[in-house]
């Protein structure tokens, strides 16, 4: 329902002021998949303040320019921080498809070797900062508690579930469905 809705997109508002890139990103494309997107009535229950946070955040998420805004974000965002990782996995993915492992005359191509470590380095420097340890400590609880967590339902079920919330061709928002 459009509180739920709400509350993650709050959420995600506040894991882009805590620099967590990667959670913000799942958040956005949770909120952006086929069972979610179209919940229109759902969506246009939820108020126009957080409609247009969702904008801004989809906005930091977006893939456009090679993720230009994200990029821009993660630069700025002081450390600690918890960069996109798609952003990097692209880039080393782009390195690795795009430059020889060897140069003419049999030689190692240390360029390519030179950008790979540019690369891990710059996540690294996003570990660091005052503050790192505390910030990211382990919470028992919650670790066991992901590690041992039901993985939800399928794509598909979702969607079921949302064809019952909201049926192909309905005029009205259906009543609550209990999951």
């Amino acid at each position: 329902n459009a509180e739920y809705m709400g509350r993650f997109i709050a959420i995600g508002k506040a894991l882009l002021t805590l620099s967590n890139f990667n959670s913000l990103m799942a958040i956005v494309c949770a909120l952006n998949t086929a069972a979610m997107l179209r919940l229109k009535f759902t969506r246009a229950a939820i108020s126009k303040k957080h409609q247009k946070l969702l904008e801004e955040l989809e906005a930091v998420c977006s893939a456009e320019g090679s993720y230009k805004v994200m990029r821009a974000r993660i630069a700025s965002a002081p450390p600690p921080c918890i960069p996109y990782v798609g952003v990097y996995m692209q880039d080393l993915t782009f390195i690795a498809d795009g430059n020889p492992d060897k140069l003419e005359g049999g030689l190692i191509n240390l360029g390519k070797r030179r950008l790979v470590y540019d690369l891990i380095a710059r996540v690294q420097l996003y570990q660091g900062g005052a503050g790192y340890s505390e910030m990211f400590a382990p919470i028992p609880l919650l670790s066991r508690s992901l590690t041992f967590c039901n993985p939800g339902l399928s794509t598909d079920e979702l969607y079921q579930l949302s064809l019952l919330r909201e049926p192909r061709g309905c005029t009205k928002l259906a009543n609550s469905i209990a999951v």
